[in-house]
């Protein structure tokens, strides 16, 4: 099976449970759950749900310890590119070939679709019955950590006002870091808790070490991706050429790999640092 269809597969597994989770629990708010709905359950990869999953597999444990932590990350994800998306923000006016949340609802109900999703992950983590009680907390935990100021927030604002500016290469580093590898690093983590794994343990750093490094390489080959764009914001390509950074990108998938290797069954996530490495969209 390729890591595409794997990922399809993924994305069979969890659509049932994001449908469920995201019912309309009473008719007045109809508008914002539809919304809810529409924003997550798009046309994406999943990839972040994945890696909880497999991280999960790799420690023992199971796809239903791993459903409602995969379903939280994904609603997280959601909501970062419904915020992202916005006027005041990107101002983008489609996404994985459909509009945006802000131009299908209007921009109130898109703001509130961004903040309710993220509330509605924190729950869904935090309900997860099916780990111990101090997995689901320490994952709620995370989720709120890493979707804040110490993670996606945190790299927006970074990108919000390095608008027009030309940054650092370290300020670079830091954006993408919180932005990108902050939710990749919660993924895997949250595959970990899955298998019941405490978060001192040494598996939980090289599962964090392997995110990160995948994360940033993520984000190289979107740069790469997007080398024709007339965006003008800073990016790696300000720095070095094409080929630099896909030598940048093959460090990073290295350094994943390496971490990643010494545990039986790694197979799968080594396969995704490559396909993440050679993706063409």
């Amino acid at each position: 099976m390729t890591v595409l269809e794997k990922l399809k597969q993924t994305n069979s597994i969890i659509t049932p449970k994001l449908v469920e989770l995201l019912g309309t629990p009473t008719i007045e708010v109809e508008n914002l759950y539809d919304s809810m709905r529409y924003s997550v359950l798009s046309s994406g990869k999943r990839v972040r749900p994945h890696i909880v999953f497999e991280f999960s597999r790799l420690f023992g444990g199971n796809d239903e310890k791993a459903l409602k932590f995969a379903c939280a990350v994904e609603m997280l994800h959601a909501s970062s590119l419904v915020h992202d998306d916005m006027p005041c923000i990107d101002n983008d006016d489609m996404r994985r070939g459909k509009p945006t949340t802000h131009k299908a609802y209007g921009e109130g109900v898109a703001l509130f679709c961004g903040d309710a999703l993220m509330y509605k992950a924190a729950e869904v983590a935090s309900t997860n019955d099916k780990v111990g009680g101090k997995f689901a907390l320490k994952a709620t935990e995370l989720l709120l950590k890493y979707g804040g100021g110490e993670g996606i927030i945190g790299g927006q604002i970074i990108d919000l006002e390095s608008e027009n500016k030309k940054i650092p290469f370290e300020t670079l580093l830091k954006m993408h870091s919180l932005k990108t590898a902050a939710l990749i690093k919660t993924s895997a983590l949250l595959g970990c808790l899955a298998a019941e794994v405490d978060i001192d343990d040494e598996r939980c750093k090289d599962a964090a070490r392997y995110a990160e490094a995948i994360g940033l390489t993520f984000q190289i080959t979107d740069d790469i991706l997007d080398a024709d764009t007339e965006d003008e914001k800073t990016n790696f390509l300000s720095f070095m050429s094409i080929d630099e950074a896909k030598d940048y990108a093959k460090k990073e998938t290295k350094i994943a790999i390496e971490t990643i290797s010494k545990y039986e069954n790694s197979n799968d996530l080594i396969e995704l640092a490559n396909f993440i490495l050679n993706r063409e969209a």
